[in-house]
């Protein structure tokens, strides 16, 4: 247990679109995983995690997938479906906020994300701090 109490030192803003030429359903080795967000050295708070379909989402959606990975294995964290929409200049597009009270990454660890669909464009954003 820590002697003193760890805060907020760095603001941390991840962002990254997944949109991959393979489907990746695989729960614990995905092969297609992009990098959202990266811990700093004291380790990384996470409060939020976003996603906003950027582009057409096909009939019965996509499933956005999010890893935690320590540099060698994926640990599955969440799973979400993401509607099928095709946005428009007429039309807001709905994002799909996740909040976690607990999502603390260690130095080393990042948050990564997959999709289940081939190239469905979704934007993956993460807000947090680092320690």
């Amino acid at each position: 247990m820590a002697t003193a109490p760890a805060y907020a030192a760095t603001p941390l803003i991840g962002a990254a679109v997944i949109s991959n030429s393979s489907a990746d359903t695989n729960f614990q080795t995905p092969s297609h995983a992009t990098s959202v967000a990266t811990a700093g050295s004291s380790g990384t708070k996470i409060t939020e995690v976003d996603l906003l379909p950027v582009g057409t989402i096909s009939s019965g959606g996509v499933v956005v997938n999010l890893y935690l990975y320590n540099g060698s294995t994926y640990y599955l964290l969440d799973s979400v479906l993401v509607p099928a929409v095709t946005p428009a200049t007429q039309q807001n597009v709905t994002k799909i906020p996740l909040y976690y009270d607990n999502l603390v990454l260690p130095n080393g660890w990042s948050l990564y994300a997959t999709e289940t669909v081939v190239t469905q464009a979704v934007q993956v954003s993460a807000f947090g701090a680092s320690l």
